[in-house]
């Protein structure tokens, strides 16, 4: 009782321990949780800060490079314009058209791909015949050449104009939008500011909040080490004790395992005994249901084969009903006619007697013993019980076999 009071008092004290270290481990998770949310948010804001700068930057190095364009594109419109009005004084020269021609081709190729095949036309007109004709013709050619630079260039001009007119308004957004970033940028820079020294006083509250329970939680896991220490000895002691108990334990247990298995080969072996057993009464019984079968078959022939010797008796008493009936009719006619005769006899005179030969007599005599022996001698069956009766009671017989064949 003693062990198991101890036992439980660990238990109970292992589990209050565990349930202060998650609490404890809690609220450092919190306050860990808490604190890489602000700094989550102070890290957008400065990464918010650093993309408008980044912008700011870019929008400026835009303006910079279109103004830079646009100063080459005023730079090249006026070298055309320049290079124009000097082919339209050299026209009147005769002697200098090759070299203004080759001029020609070198400015048209670099403003369009069409002036290139005006100039591959040019190159391929220059190695004609050096005559009147291919002169004037040249210069004809040459003319309608420069008349169509001159339009191309006036359209290269409007399309400047316009793409100057389109860059100056991008240049006036862009300012507007900088003016714009500017005031935001001051703003914010303000709020941020305040909002600054505020998160400042804040992280200085939760610095020393974060160290008090950085302290706290350094004391309170010393004093849980000294337990864990303490519930560690205990534990190797219980290990050691249910270590013992369970050697104990096992060894019982293998003692009881050990009689169970004794107790299991008896059952086996009955078990064994009784399906031996079950098997050859099985067998048995198989055998005496084979017996019984070929005994009911056997029962059933002999029953078949006395209802057909019922029937063949019932034929054959019927055959002896109806033979005896004549018999006994026979016998009523022959009695009949020895009492006529005796009746006749009786009424006879002596007279007759004594004059009768002493040999008719005796054959009278002998016939009357004869029929009378006849009679005695000769006797009748009941078909029913097979009862005797001589035949000069025919009459008793007849009511016997009324009242048993009834």
């Amino acid at each position: 009782m003693a062990e198991m009071a101890s036992s439980k008092y660990k238990v109970s004290l292992k589990k209050k321990l565990s349930s202060e270290l998650s609490v404890v481990v809690s609220s450092l998770r919190k306050e860990r949780g808490h604190l890489k949310q602000t700094l989550a948010e102070l890290s957008c804001q400065h990464a918010q800060l650093y993309r408008l700068v980044e912008r700011v930057l870019s929008l400026e190095t835009v303006r910079q490079g279109s103004c830079q364009h646009h100063e080459v594109k005023d730079q090249r419109t006026a070298s055309a314009s320049e290079r124009c009005s000097e082919r339209g004084g050299s026209l009147a020269e005769g002697g200098g058209i090759t070299c203004e021609v080759e001029q020609l081709r070198s400015q048209i190729a670099n403003m369009s791909a069409r002036c290139q095949r005006l100039e591959k036309k040019v190159a391929g007109k220059k190695y004609l015949m050096p005559n009147s004709q291919g002169s004037t013709t040249s210069v004809e050619e040459l003319q309608h050449l420069l008349r169509d630079a001159l339009e191309k260039n006036k359209h290269w001009l409007e399309y400047d104009q316009h793409r100057e007119a389109y860059v100056r308004g991008i240049l006036d957004r862009m300012l507007w939008l900088e003016k714009q970033l500017n005031e935001a940028n001051q703003a914010r820079s303000m709020e941020h500011k305040e909002d600054h020294s505020d998160e400042k006083k804040e992280l200085v509250e939760m610095q020393e909040l974060y160290e008090t329970f950085l302290h706290k939680a350094k004391d309170d896991l010393e004093e849980l080490r000294k337990e864990v220490d303490l519930t560690h000895k205990s534990l190797v002691e219980m290990r050691e004790m249910s270590l013992l108990e369970d050697h104990c334990c096992f060894e019982n247990e293998d003692q009881q395992l050990r009689e169970l298995q004794c107790r299991l080969d008896v059952v086996k072996r009955r078990s064994a005994n009784y399906e031996l057993q079950a098997n050859l009464i099985q067998k048995c019984m198989l055998n005496r249901h084979h017996e019984d079968q070929e005994r009911i078959a056997d029962l059933e022939r002999q029953m078949k084969i006395s209802s057909q010797d019922l029937e063949d008796e019932k034929q054959d008493c019927s055959y002896l009903k109806k033979q005896m009936i004549r018999v006994l009719k026979t016998l009523q006619k022959t009695k009949k006619r020895v009492t006529k005769e005796s009746k006749r006899e009786q009424e006879d005179p002596p007279s007759c007697e004594e004059a009768q030969p002493p040999s008719q007599l005796s054959r009278q005599n002998v016939a009357s013993s004869s029929c009378s022996s006849f009679l005695n001698e000769s006797f009748l069956e009941c078909p029913g019980c097979l009862a005797e009766y001589p035949a000069s009671h025919y009459r008793e017989l007849m009511n016997h076999m009324e009242i048993c064949l009834d």
